[in-house]
C-alpha cells in the first residue's frame, strides 16, 4: 500500500512580518491529490516562525465581520503541514 504524501510549493515574500506563502498538495493513494493554497509563514521579531491557513472574512449581521475557514484540518494533519512547511522555509 503506498502512502500520503505532501508536497509544498512556497513563494517568497518580503512583506512586513509576511515572509512566504505557500500551496500544498496532499495525494493519497486511492483518493487522488487536493492541494490547499494560501498557507501564510509569519515572522515576527523575537519569535518563532507560524504558520497560518487562509480563512477568508465574511460579513455577517449587524456589519461585524468573522473568520471562516474554507478548510479545516485535523490537528494531527495541520501540524505535519506546519512541520514540513517550516522545514521547506529552512531549506530556502
Amino acid at each position: 500500500m503506498k502512502k500520503s504524501r505532501l508536497r509544498v510549493v512556497l513563494t517568497p515574500i518580503e512583506r512586513g512580518t509576511l515572509k512566504a506563502v505557500a500551496d500544498v498538495t496532499l495525494s493519497a493513494h486511492l483518493l487522488g491529490a487536493i492541494t490547499i493554497r494560501g498557507f501564510r509563514i509569519v515572522l515576527q521579531m523575537g519569535r518563532a516562525p507560524r504558520v497560518v491557513i487562509l480563512s477568508p472574512l465574511y460579513r455577517i449581521r449587524d456589519g461585524k465581520r468573522a473568520h471562516r475557514p474554507t478548510v479545516v484540518l485535523s490537528p494531527v494533519l495541520a501540524k505535519n503541514i506546519t512541520r514540513i512547511i517550516l522545514k521547506s522555509l529552512s531549506d530556502l
